[in-house]
């Protein structure tokens, strides 16, 4: 199949979602993020996927994978973070720093290459951008340094990158999130799916119906045939008197299944006209909802925007208390500190959205299984010992865990008070 990008997607391909969407969810629960890597497992035959990732195994519908989902063999530097390949090949083609090298070009085992796209009229060579990437770190710039920073390296003509973008001011967040939270309670694509269930239900009603009317319409045609078989013999005949007994015999037979098909008949009527009920039930539930649904792509991007500032903010801002309270300072080490970025932005995101102050608990107590933000703060925490494992360091979760109780089971630490 193809995306409206022109991608052609083939089973066995590495592909990308390029869209958060909270109501796709893997099998083991987690929600399908952008540049989440997936392979495919499955195509059907109305252009939907079954792939395979990190978090999972998940169903994407047709209308998502034609606008959302790209072929993952060539990515941005920040997507490859984390990934091992046999070779890598690094695209340069405007300003980037140490990390937009050094990320890149750590991938390959066996080999790494850089490729430089410069313009006619630059004087630098390959060698010379390279040097000049290396040399150059963003991470602790302030913004108008690295403005003039921009103005300076960029060659004419080109555009060069933008400042880093501020987040949304805390109160319009809130909104947002509990707009975001408020049309996902909605369930529309449940609806749907329920939907395209009753539609199939009713179909498959109607197709008995059908059936059991051609059923009833072939054994009256049958029941008439003996009877004017019947009619065309003589009583008085002796030579008639066996085929007439058997002809009687299947004259009953062919009556009692008009009346076993007759009395099918309505069952199959009721479930149909049921059926058409649940069906136009259902559908103006979607039509009442649909258009707030049909809001949620573009509120989920907005809320990607801020995330993305958030972290980009992370990388350059003084690192908030908590922050060091629960992973340390910032790391020297390119793909090290740009985790750390990641991590810092989606929990100063979580905590803007629920007024956490604390610098002792990162994320707030854990809610409860069947909350909606459990998913949400379950991922933030596996973030968070992640990065802790990643530096083999051990974080306030481990730290209060191990002066629990014996008897408390490791799983249930969390219900002890304990938050990261």
């Amino acid at each position: 199949m193809r995306t409206e990008a022109g991608y052609r997607l083939l089973v066995g391909d590495e592909i990308a979602t390029r869209r958060n969407d909270r109501q796709l969810r893997t099998d083991t629960g987690e929600m399908v993020r952008n540049r989440d890597h997936w392979r495919i497992d499955h195509i059907e035959h109305d252009g939907a996927i079954v792939a395979s990732g990190r978090s999972g195994t998940v169903h994407l519908p047709a209308n998502y994978v034609s606008e959302q989902v790209e072929l993952a063999y060539a990515q941005t530097g920040h997507a490859a973070q984390g990934r091992t390949v046999d070779h890598a090949l690094l695209v340069v083609d405007g300003t980037i720093d140490n990390r937009g090298v050094y990320v890149p070009l750590t991938r390959g085992r066996h080999a790494n290459h850089a490729y430089v796209a410069l313009e006619p009229d630059d004087p630098r060579t390959a060698r010379d951008v390279l040097a000049e990437a290396i040399n150059r770190d963003w991470a602790d710039v302030p913004a108008t340094a690295y403005r003039q920073q921009l103005e300076q390296t960029t060659p004419p003509g080109r555009i060069p990158a933008a400042v880093p973008r501020r987040p949304l001011d805390p109160a319009d967040l809130r909104l947002l999130a509990g707009e975001v939270a408020r049309i996902e309670a909605l369930a529309v694509p449940f609806s749907q799916r329920e939907l395209r269930r009753d539609l199939n239900h009713a179909a498959n009603q109607r197709a008995q119906h059908q059936q059991a009317m051609a059923a009833l319409a072939e054994a009256k045609a049958r029941r008439d045939r003996i009877g004017e078989r019947l009619a065309g013999l003589s009583p008085w005949n002796p030579f008639h008197t066996q085929e007439r007994r058997q002809l009687e015999t299947d004259n009953r037979t062919a009556n009692r299944a008009v009346a076993r098909h007759r009395h099918t008949l309505d069952h199959p009527a009721g479930r149909v006209a049921d059926a058409d009920a649940s069906v136009a039930k259902r559908q103006a539930l979607l039509d009442r909802h649909q258009p707030n649904h049909d809001r949620l792509p573009d509120l989920y991007a907005e809320l990607d925007r801020d995330l993305d500032a958030r972290i980009e903010r992370a990388g350059i801002d003084p690192p908030p208390r908590w922050a060091i309270n629960t992973l340390g300072h910032r790391p020297d080490q390119p793909e090290l500190a740009a985790l750390w970025d990641h991590t810092v932005g989606r929990v100063e995101q979580h905590r803007t959205i629920h007024s956490i102050t604390s610098d002792d608990h990162a994320i707030g107590p854990r809610p409860r299984r069947s909350d909606p933000s459990y998913p949400v703060w379950a991922s933030i925490a596996a973030d968070l010992r992640g990065f802790g494992g990643r530096l083999g360091i051990e974080s306030e979760l481990e730290r209060r865990a191990r002066n629990l109780p014996r008897e408390v089971e490791p799983d249930r630490a969390l219900d002890h008070g304990i938050s990261l």
